[in-house]
């Protein structure tokens, strides 16, 4: 089990996650999907969306819901920006 990433939350590499789902909020904010988007400071491209870098069970509306370590597709080389949680109550299997 690993913690849900929510909207607002840091990157690796510096960038931030950009959006969330209304429809599961963890801690009063809005948790992060796969394919949102989360930016980076650190390459070229700015910006691109988070990926699941593992299955899990936990869903809404049949899109994964995005935990700790999964990566941002930006610029930077394949798993350089992972995404970081910043609650510690709200986990998910992953």
């Amino acid at each position: 089990m690993t913690y849900i990433i929510r909207q607002g939350d840091p990157t690796t590499t510096g960038g931030s996650v950009t959006q969330g789902h209304s429809l599961l909020e963890v801690l009063g904010k809005p948790a992060t999907l796969e394919g949102m988007i989360a930016t980076c400071p650190a390459c070229k491209k700015g910006s691109g969306p988070i990926k699941p870098v593992s299955k899990r069970s936990l869903d809404i509306e049949g899109v994964v819901v995005i935990i700790h370590g999964d990566i941002v597709q930006c610029g930077c080389p394949p798993g350089a920006n992972k995404v970081v949680a910043t609650q510690f109550e709200a986990t998910a299997r992953a």
